[in-house]
């Protein structure tokens, strides 16, 4: 069965680079992003080996001068 974790520490998106698994250490895959509260999206990762997905909130890009 596959396990989920969520990081609720805001981060920038850039912050994030490549993930690895907690479980595995294999680079996880970006699979899902969506909404979260205002200025905030989420970001799903999943792991190919092991099956194991880690969600972050990550604070919105916005455009310079905005």
């Amino acid at each position: 069965m596959p396990t989920t974790t969520h990081s609720h520490i805001p981060c920038n998106r850039d912050e994030i680079g490549v993930v690895a698994c907690p479980d595995c250490s294999e680079p996880m895959k970006l699979t899902c992003t969506s909404p979260g509260l205002e200025g905030y999206d989420l970001m799903t990762f999943d792991c190919g080996k092991c099956e194991r997905s880690k969600t972050f909130v990550v604070h919105q890009l916005t455009k310079a001068g905005s």
